[in-house]
């Protein structure tokens, strides 16, 4: 969660808008997955109070009624350890994974 800290240094926002941004992060900046991993992960790690329309819908997920919750502690920190494992992450935000 210190990336979502540093990179909205200003404003401290709840658990909600952070995995949304984790997840939209991972989805859209992230390339050491295919699309198919990406699924599996992101559906294992995340749940919404609303059911997409369609599966590989993301949009859904930008409707604030829509409560973002972590449902899967494990695949939640494959999915961070991806992330911020990265390169160009780490180089401006260090965050202890291991913890």
């Amino acid at each position: 969660m210190r990336f979502v800290d540093n990179y909205l240094p200003r404003i401290k926002p709840n658990k909600d808008i952070q995995y949304r941004v984790i997840f939209t992060s991972y989805l859209y900046l992230y390339d050491g997955d295919t699309g198919e991993e990406k699924e599996k992960i992101l559906q294992n790690a995340f749940k919404f109070s609303k059911v997409p329309v369609c599966v590989n819908n993301y949009e859904y997920i930008y409707d604030f009624s829509n409560k973002v919750t972590v449902c899967h502690d494990k695949y939640f920190n494959e999915l961070t350890a991806k992330l911020f494992s990265n390169e160009d992450y780490n180089s401006v935000f260090y965050e202890d994974i291991k913890n």
